[in-house]
This record gives structure tokens, sequence and C-alpha cells, in this order.
């Protein structure tokens, strides 16, 4: 396809030409990776670094990388190359490109037009109702996305990652969208719909596979944390005004303590992670002194750690992080894993 596109972008083709290659290619995309029909088309053309599928837009992509190379050639340094693009009217092929594909001309940067197009895709998919993310998720975040451009999950899991993308996994809320009268109770627990939402915080039925999701977590926390000389309190009972609280993790050094409490959350909201980790926080400030007494430490520090069920990393927890000595290249594998035992508790609860 970026060879296509390359292709196009000197051969000057027409707009019926470019919508009808669009269609094409996005109908064969979804045959490819099992999306259903559906599945919007702001999210395949949504560039992966911004949590999209990564799919050339023609429509769009073409003409400005024509506009992108016209450009260039008429503001060279050669001024040879400068002389020939003036000497063959190259300023009058680029305004009368312009004028017909709707671009401001004249232009006064060609990069600003290009992050444009890529911004526009990305609002487009944002703005939707049910299959937008409600807010920049994965907007530029490397850990979010780093799985959509490494062959690290299996054929199945990536189909089934996408359809978390773009909240197109078929549960009966997502099945029976637009059908009044329709059965949208979970088909486990009919305690709730059976969104993507409640099957992954709340149904009881797979409650124990989101035990193990949890503990995953805690237990790569822990051992990213051996080289840093921390001991570690697991899930201790610490009593506080008369409550008895039991917080994930405490890391004890020297006369330092931190206490860090990992959650993974359903991403509802663009605050869902930021919220989360606020609650966090407010529920073990009162055991600070309570610690204090009991592991001698002067200094204590309390953090949420929350991770998005679809793989979203908040940008919070690198706090967290470089506290506890651990490098920032493992919120990857934090996101992936989060993601893999969503997966896995997917198929726990559709196979029942």
């Amino acid at each position: 396809l970026p060879r296509l596109r390359h292709r196009l972008a000197y051969g000057n083709p027409g707009k019926v030409t470019l919508c009808e290659l669009d269609v094409t290619t996005r109908l064969y995309c979804r045959r490819w990776l099992h999306l259903p029909e559906c599945v919007s088309s702001a999210f395949l053309h949504t560039r992966q670094g911004d949590g999209g599928v990564g799919l050339p837009c023609f429509e769009k992509e073409v003409p400005m990388n024509r506009v992108k190379s016209l450009y260039r050639m008429l503001n060279s340094k050669d001024t040879r190359l400068l002389s020939i693009a003036h000497g063959i009217g190259m300023g009058e092929v680029l305004a009368d490109h312009c004028r017909r594909w709707a671009i401001d001309y004249p232009i006064v940067s060609v990069s600003k037009l290009v992050r444009g197009v890529k911004r526009s895709m990305r609002s487009e998919w944002e703005s939707l109702g049910s299959q937008g993310p409600k807010g920049s998720f994965w907007k530029s975040c490397s850990a979010s996305n780093g799985w959509m451009s490494r062959e690290v999950l299996s054929e199945r899991e990536h189909t089934v990652a996408l359809q978390l993308r773009s909240n197109t996994y078929p549960t009966r809320e997502a099945i029976c969208r637009g059908r009044t009268g329709s059965n949208v109770g979970c088909r486990r627990c009919g305690l709730s719909v059976e969104t993507l939402g409640h099957i992954s915080g709340r149904c009881l039925a797979v409650k124990r596979s989101r035990i193990k999701r949890h503990n995953k977590i805690c237990r790569i926390l822990v051992s990213s944390t051996h080289g840093s000389k921390w001991e570690v309190m697991i899930e201790p009972h610490i009593k506080s005004e008369g409550k008895t609280y039991i917080p994930d993790l405490v890391f004890l050094r020297g006369s330092e303590a931190v206490v860090v409490d990992p959650t993974v959350i359903w991403e509802s909201k663009v605050t869902s992670l930021s919220h989360a980790a606020s609650v966090k926080v407010a529920k073990y400030l009162p055991i600070v002194d309570a610690l204090k007494e009991l592991t001698g430490c002067s200094s204590v520090s309390v953090y949420g750690f929350p991770i998005g069920a679809r793989g979203t990393w908040y940008k919070g927890n690198n706090r967290v992080l470089d506290v506890l000595g651990v490098h920032r290249s493992k919120a990857k594998f934090f996101c992936l894993t989060a993601l893999c035992d969503t997966i896995k508790l997917l198929r726990v609860f559709t196979d029942r």
C-alpha cells in the first residue's frame, strides 16, 4: 500500500478513483483482520501511533503527498533544481493542484498540512459515539500502541485486540445497538447490561480471571524491582483508625516505604485512569502513620498504579517506575500483559 500511494502521488489520479481505492482497501482490510463491517473507517485510517490500524487514506494522503513533493522542489536549496522548477511552471502546477483539492494556498508550512490530515482522522474517530475512544487514550503513546506494529500477538489475539480498541467485540450490547426490545442483559450473571466494561470489571462469572490478571501485574512489578534492593511486603494487613487496610504491595528500602496498589480498569472515559489512581491514593493515605510505626520508616509514599484493560498506559505510572528504579520501557510489557489477560478473560466468558 505505501508503494501504491507513492505511485499514485505522481500519477495525478482523480477523486473518484481514490475514493474507490479507499473503499476496496477498507473492504479487504476488514476481511483479512476478521473485523465486522460496522468498524469505523476513521479507526482504520487513524495511524498506529494514535491507536488505529494505520491504513492509508488515499483520498486525503495522495493529494497531500503531491503537494509535499511540489512544495519541496519549489523550496529546494539546490539552485539548479530550483531554476528548473520555476522554469517549467511548477508554481502554477502547485497552485492549480491546491485549488483542485481545496487545499489552502499559498502554503505556509507543508508539515502542518500533513499533520492536519492525520489529526482529522484521529479526531473523527474520537468523536464517534459507541466506537469512539471517548478521548485521546492512545494518542502518541508508544507503550499503549507497541503491540500494533510488532508481531507479539497471535492472529486471533490481534483481531480481538482491534475489536476491543474499536468497541465492536460481539457483546450483547454491541450486537443489539439500534434495536429496541432486544435482550442486552449479561448472559452469565444477568446483573447488568452485557458491555465490555461489565465483563472486564464486574461480571461475577469471570471474577477468578480478573483476579489472575491483577495478580500478574503485581508479580511483574515486584520482579522488576529485584535489582533495586527493595524488600517487598505483599498484601500486609495494616490497622489504622479501627480499620484494617490491605494494600497490594509495600516496598521497603532503608528509611523509605512506598505503597503501590495496582488495578486494571476499563477505560470508559479519558479520566478513568487518573480517577482510579486518585481513589487508590485516598484509600491508603490513612495508613501512613501506622506504616511508619510498623516499619520504622520516616518517609512513606502512596501511589495508585492503574492500567487500562485494553492496554492503556497511565502517564502517572511513570512516577512510580522512577521511584522504584524500574526502567520506563517496562511500560509496554505492563500494557501488553493487561491486554492479553483481558483477551483471555473474554475467552473464558464466551466459552462457558
